[in-house]
């Protein structure tokens, strides 16, 4: 087996960054602006700060991370330090934190465990499986004085039971459909005040045939009511429809001009309807295909041994909720369409 590459000082500007084929063992600390990158684990004694560290393997930080927002950490196994501090860990397994989490991104396929106290304060955490930690979430800081309840609280969002790559790709997707949505609901508008002005050359049935297309603009509730077969049939011949209305449109040196209605208005918000119908029924199936994976951890749960606080936003799946008051030691997990909390006890831990 290949030894180590050791490093027995600091990365910094005299070493110069490190790429290596094996494993690497740095003795001292990772600093601002360097990186360090290993087809194997990667082992670090000291801090890493604002720096880059990228393994094939495992990463083991024994001080901490301290990024200063830049600081980023990416293992294709598991990634243990001793504290994290504005900085992004990426897992394919599971995450180790010996202390606390403050304003940091944790990002794993498997569990994140936060040891010690276990505090965990601000930022975002998506996992596939559980997250166990002591506290969660901040009480915040009066600016104002006694009395005054107007407080600044950090955001700490909690994602579990579905890969942070689906996750995000659940997220995309929902603002593209609601953007494809509204173009489809503007282009179908158009359409039928086109029609309802009178577009020359259309016939009575052609153009009864779009009121009816265009009044009824694939969405999702569209889709989920009638399916998708019938909004994908209806959408062809829509297609059908604007293929013959562009065969017939006049060239550009016999085409009216000025603000007379022609096959070419028609036909551009008909292309614009079509267009917005299809890339509805896209991000539909790709958002179906997330909700139906078979990597969604319905089991998932937030384990938080002493404290909860006011604002912590959790997600299970694909339930969420916010905790509405402070609260002592409680096991989150979903129970049908909702998230219950109930007490913690080292029992109920173990069985999760």
């Amino acid at each position: 087996m290949e030894a180590p590459l050791l490093v027995e000082g600091d990365i910094d500007v005299r070493s110069g960054d490190v790429e290596a084929d094996g494993d690497v063992v740095v003795r001292g600390d990772v600093r601002s602006g360097r990186s360090v990158s290993a087809k194997g684990s990667i082992t670090i004694h000291g801090v890493v700060e604002a720096a880059t560290v990228v393994a094939g393997g495992d990463v083991s930080v024994q001080c901490g991370v301290a990024g200063r927002d830049r600081g980023s950490i990416t293992a294709q196994g598991k990634v243990a330090v001793g504290y994290v501090n504005e900085a992004k860990l990426d897992a394919k397994a599971e995450i180790v934190i010996g202390s606390s989490a403050m304003n940091s991104t944790l990002l794993t396929d498997g569990d994140v465990v936060i040891e010690g106290e276990g505090v965990l304060v601000g930022g975002l955490v998506m996992a596939g499986g559980n997250l166990t930690a002591g506290r969660v979430g901040h009480k915040g800081v009066d600016l104002w004085g006694e009395g005054v309840s107007k407080h600044i609280v950090q955001r700490t969002a909690i994602m579990l039971g579905l890969p942070p790559t689906l996750r995000k790709r659940l997220m995309e997707s929902r603002p593209r459909l609601t953007l494809a949505e509204r173009a489809g609901r503007a282009a179908a508008r158009n359409v039928l005040y086109l029609l309802s002005c009178g577009v020359p050359d259309v016939d009575k049935a052609t153009s009864e045939r779009l009121v009816f297309l265009a009044k009824a603009p694939v969405s999702e509730a569209f889709l989920l009511s009638k399916g998708a077969k019938t909004a994908a049939a209806l959408n062809e011949e829509l297609r059908t429809i604007l293929a013959d209305i562009v065969a017939e449109l006049p060239s550009p040196s016999k085409a009216p001009t000025g603000t007379h209605l022609t096959f070419a208005d028609l036909g551009l918000h008909l292309y614009h309807l079509f267009t917005a119908n299809d890339l509805v029924m896209e991000v539909h199936k790709d958002i179906e295909a997330v909700l139906s994976s078979s990597k969604l951890n319905k089991s998932a749960a937030l384990c938080v041994r002493d404290t909860v606080y006011k604002g912590v936003e959790v997600t299970i799946g694909f339930t969420e909720m916010v905790v509405e008051q402070e609260m002592g030691g409680a096991i989150f997990k979903l129970a049908g369409d909702e998230i219950v909390a109930e007490p913690w006890t080292e029992k109920a831990v173990a069985e999760v």
